[in-house]
């Protein structure tokens, strides 16, 4: 029903933006990469950019005649999880001014077990590095981003090992019962502390 609803041909390799469109995002290098895919002839890879904002009919406009692009909208809860699960890789194409560190979105994709595309540099650039979820790419590089898509569309082996590696550092890392365990454990090394030293005070 998803595809259909958003006129995606079925067996696409689906690359997903779920975000708001605003100016902390470069996807003005999103709809040039799509461009060069669909000038390229592979007509099975298919951008979904899901959600809204204030740069949407801009991108619209830059995007017209492109039959490889799609814009859903909101989505609501139901909704994104449907385009999860058909979605190969997702993207993070932070612009080179964007000042977050470790923002929500890509932990999204790692919970649903995605790698993704990520031109965000420091912290986050390094997590894809050192864990294999993805493939960071420059802001402002269509072509690196190009080639990023076609390394996974390529070589559906890479697919599901960063797949499967994506799943595991969320389980292992960032899912909420290890989010919890870890405030458990900071609260209760700070109550120590504290009881430390008003022993001390106390002496």
């Amino acid at each position: 029903p998803f595809l259909e609803k958003y006129n995606i041909p079925k067996k696409s390799f689906i690359v997903t933006f779920l975000g708001t469109f605003v100016s902390s995002y470069s996807l003005d290098t999103v709809i040039e990469a799509a461009k060069q895919l669909e000038e390229g002839d592979y007509s099975d890879i298919h951008i979904v950019l899901a959600g809204n904002g204030t740069h949407v009919e801009e991108l619209k406009r830059q995007a017209a005649g492109c039959s490889n692009i799609h814009f859903t909208g909101w989505l609501n809860g139901n909704e994104i999880r449907s385009l999860m699960s058909i979605t190969n890789i997702g993207l993070t194409p932070y612009s080179a001014t964007a000042l977050m560190s470790l923002p929500n979105k890509p932990f999204e994709y790692l919970a649903y077990g995605k790698p993704f595309l990520n031109s965000l540099r420091g912290e986050l650039a390094e997590i894809v590095s050192k864990y294999r979820v993805g493939t960071n790419f420059n802001a402002s590089s269509p072509i690196e981003l190009y080639t990023a898509i076609l390394k996974y569309y390529n070589s559906p082996e890479t697919l599901k090992v960063e797949s499967e590696n994506a799943r595991t550092l969320y389980e292992d890392e960032f899912s909420s019962e290890k989010t919890y365990q870890r405030a458990v454990h900071f609260i209760e090394e700070v109550q120590q502390i504290g009881k430390a030293k008003l022993q001390k005070f106390n002496t």
